[in-house]
């Protein structure tokens, strides 16, 4: 993790970012339902980060955020997309794009953040996982992935409903 440097998107990123995202997702990411959210939002750019090798200056990771409200209420953003290049995972770079990305969120007021994802992944980072059917999303879900973050202790017992962008 020593070679990679984390900061702000800017605009100049876009077409490595999109290289990315290709790389790592292929073109099967446009059907799942947290893009199909996704697409109907604005990332927030002042949160949005990505990863740069400090070695040869390649983009090796991004982050988004997406402003959502989950049943009508605000304060809540969905992670994601969250992308490592293929030949740097298992060296750290997502983990710490999330946690530097969660620091930002928290102090930024926001209250709770969405995924949906792997449990072993998300659980060191602080995620648990919401109940069956407490966060509804407007497509196919496994429940047991919806994953939640809380900005502030216990602040996810007051989020329920339907999952959608703003």
């Amino acid at each position: 993790m020593t070679d990679v440097e984390i900061f702000l998107e800017e605009p100049r990123d876009a077409e490595a970012i999109s290289v990315l995202y290709d790389r790592a997702f292929g073109p099967g990411r446009f059907t799942r339902t947290a893009y199909r959210i996704r697409e109907g939002s604005k990332f927030q750019t002042e949160l949005s980060l990505a990863a740069r090798s400090k070695s040869n200056g390649s983009i090796t990771g991004t982050l988004r955020f997406s402003a959502i409200l989950v049943g009508g209420k605000p304060g809540a953003l969905l992670l994601g997309p969250l992308a490592v290049d293929p030949t740097s995972v298992g060296e750290g770079t997502g983990r710490a794009l999330v946690k530097e990305g969660l620091s930002r969120v928290c102090s930024k007021g926001y209250r709770l953040v969405v995924l949906v994802g792997d449990l072993d992944y998300y659980k060191p980072l602080g995620f648990v996982q919401t109940h069956p059917w407490q966060l509804l999303f407007p497509g196919p879900v496994d429940p047991m992935r919806v994953l939640a973050y809380e900005c502030q202790e216990g602040v996810l017992e007051n989020y329920s409903g339907l999952v959608i962008a703003i």
